[in-house]
């Protein structure tokens, strides 16, 4: 009878130090959910424009973009990676371009757009030399432009195709910020545009 108490003494024991040792599976990290964040990007971004009888010229502009991007749970443990989207609006405002060599120019122009981009995103990832925690994306997608030429009424509409690539820097759930290449090519009354620049990243989830 005594080896029968002393059995179950043992099992509950037993039981107790396994409830206090509190194992990993009981403490696992909840499932990610869904992530929204609101971004504003701005930096020097270039034009390259072409008609067929002029030769290309190139136009400068401060460019700005705000909107916002979800960001799904990781569907791949490692590397982690998980889907994005955006859906933001963009402002341009391009000079004229420098007398081409044939001895033309581009007029100065506005442009306001509406971008909605998808793609994928990386887990954070330790930056060697800088010892700093980064995510990486690449995004593309599609455009509706606006355009309006200094000096006349001429207004038109175009879609755009868009790509972008970047690298943001972690700060957990709070603010952050980041580089981006963002890539852009359209066709209009003729005209062949590619816009190009770096832009600065300002985030918040």
């Amino acid at each position: 009878m005594s080896q029968k108490r002393h059995i179950i003494t043992v099992c509950l024991v037993s039981l107790a130090m396994a409830a206090l040792s509190k194992p990993a599976f009981l403490h696992a990290e909840p499932a990610s959910i869904p992530a929204v964040e609101l971004r504003v990007s701005a930096g020097p971004v270039f034009s390259r424009t072409s008609l067929p009888d002029m030769n290309p010229g190139i136009q400068g502009s401060l460019g700005a973009s705000f909107g916002a991007s979800v960001q799904s749970a990781p569907f791949l443990p490692s590397p982690a990676l998980a889907a994005m989207g955006t859906l933001e609006l963009s402002i341009f405002n391009f000079a004229q371009s420098a007398v081409t060599s044939d001895g033309q120019l581009y007029r100065a122009w506005q442009c306001l757009g509406l971008n909605l981009m998808g793609g994928l995103i990386s887990g954070s990832i330790m930056l060697p030399l800088v010892n700093v925690p980064a995510e990486f994306s690449l995004q593309a997608g599609a455009g509706l432009r606006a355009a309006r030429y200094t000096g006349t009424g001429l207004v038109s509409a175009y879609p755009a195709f868009l790509a972008r690539l970047a690298l943001e820097f972690v700060h957990g759930s709070g603010p952050g910020w980041g580089l981006a290449l963002p890539f852009e090519y359209a066709t209009k009354a003729g005209a062949s545009i590619f816009v190009f620049g770096l832009c600065g990243i300002w985030r918040i989830r």
